[in-house]
């Protein structure tokens, strides 16, 4: 069983050198550590290793560099990391400096590797040192590096102005109660009879922000037994738009984990949903929600299907009367949740995002009935997979028409702003 420490050192690695996303690496490791404080450790800990991986190269880099030549360790890569590691809680964390050495080498000999004699005398070194660096630390501990990213120079164009980049991750959570399982009134009861603090949204029924560090039990408590799901409200709200109706054939074509899909049966138990997804690891992520939300108990009336929406049955041909249309994206407008989205995320990877992104809006068109009702949404911020790519689509297809704004500019830019909501867009299209 690996320590706290070796886990951390390992998804760090893996998410820098293979290029797996912070978000899955933290899930595939929840499901192995059972106890709750020790995730939120780890997960802590990488989240802020990756947001700041800038500075602490740049220490690194002048603190070991030599030492590495000298003593020619074949396995640079794993020192690296596991320095990296070090270098993050001396400068970062209150953690005494002997518990930091020691934790180091332990976690060495668990990884089993060799080369215990040699962390433990590079972090001892560092520990000498640590306050002639403390300079470097200071003048680079805010500041956003890799100026030449393709992401960050993309943000940098379109909003100049604005601190995107140098927004840190949430202590505020939106929560939307399960209207199937509890009415608003007795969930509030719940809360106040906690002591815990929240406001109610004014325009989306059901939703709630709070405060998760501060109030992590409870939230936990309301999950597990499915009485809420957290969830943006800027997500919230474009199925809000969708308005879905019971007895409407809706689909969702890219449905998982499926928060959007248990919205709509929340608001329309007896509509008739259709989920798809193509990755049937995401398929079980859907089943998961939807029987910790006692969906299969209320509704029978949807199916989930693992497919690829771009090319379904010619029997689905103008068979919807509303899609959901969440594609996949850049993510850009998350990266204060998930700072690894920076250095993953090349220019190939994003061309070939816009033309998935595209084969599945024609797709989607052919669903629709006439007189149906479509939201394309992403959580982006970059006009690329938002604003031109709708608008293409709309000069594209004459008889779609923008119901949320007009054609010249349709949709809804949502930018994310620090505690309260994620960078979002959605649009809204009839069909004619």
């Amino acid at each position: 069983m690996l320590d706290n420490y070796s886990t951390c050192i390992l998804i760090i690695r893996d998410v820098f050198n293979k290029n797996i996303s912070f978000k899955y690496k933290i899930n595939c490791i929840k499901k192995k550590i059972k106890n709750n404080y020790d995730f939120l450790f780890i997960k802590n800990i990488c989240f802020s290793i990756i947001e700041n991986i800038d500075v602490l190269k740049k220490i690194y880099n002048i603190m070991v560099s030599k030492c590495l030549i000298k003593n020619r360790i074949k396995n640079k890569s794993i020192i690296y990391y596991i320095l990296i590691l070090g270098i993050y809680n001396i400068y970062y964390t209150n953690i005494p400096d002997y518990y930091i050495a020691y934790n180091l080498v332990e976690s060495t000999k668990n990884l089993n590797i060799n080369i215990y004699k040699f962390i433990n005398y590079i972090i001892r070194l560092f520990l000498i040192n640590k306050n002639k660096y403390l300079n470097i630390f200071k003048e680079n501990k805010y500041k956003i590096k890799n100026s030449n990213n393709f992401i960050i120079e993309k943000i940098k164009s379109y909003y100049p102005n604005n601190n995107i980049l140098n927004i840190k991750n949430k202590d505020f959570v939106w929560l939307r109660i399960n209207r199937l399982l509890i009415n608003k009134s007795k969930y509030i009861n719940i809360l106040n009879n906690n002591n815990v603090k929240f406001i109610e949204n004014k325009n989306i029924d059901y939703s709630i922000l709070i405060n998760i560090k501060e109030n992590y039990k409870i939230i936990l408590s309301g999950l597990n037994k499915g009485l809420i799901s957290i969830q943006d409200i800027s997500s919230q709200e474009c199925i809000i738009s969708l308005n879905p109706k019971n007895n409407e054939y809706i689909l969702d074509m890219c449905s998982s984990p499926g928060l959007k899909a248990s919205h709509i049966i929340e608001l329309a138990p007896f509509s008739n949903l259709t989920l798809i997804d193509i990755n049937n690891k995401r398929i079980n992520l859907i089943n998961d929600n939807f029987n910790r939300l006692k969906i299969n108990k209320i509704s029978k009336n949807f199916k989930i299907l693992n497919e690829n929406s771009i090319n379904l049955n010619k029997s689905y041909n103008n068979y919807f009367d509303k899609i959901i249309l969440d594609a996949p994206c850049s993510s850009t407008g998350i990266i204060h949740k998930n700072p690894d989205i920076i250095f993953n995320k090349s220019e190939s990877k994003f061309n070939e995002l816009i033309k998935i992104q595209k084969d599945l809006l024609n797709s989607a068109w052919i669903y629709l009935k006439k007189g149906g009702i479509m939201i394309y949404s992403t959580c982006s911020i970059l006009l690329e997979e938002n604003i031109y790519q709708i608008t293409n689509f709309l000069k594209e297809n004459k008889n779609a028409i923008s119901l949320l704004n007009d054609n010249n500019k349709p949709g809804k830019q949502i930018i994310q702003k620090e505690n309260f909501c994620d960078g979002f867009y959605y649009a809204k299209i009839y069909k004619n």
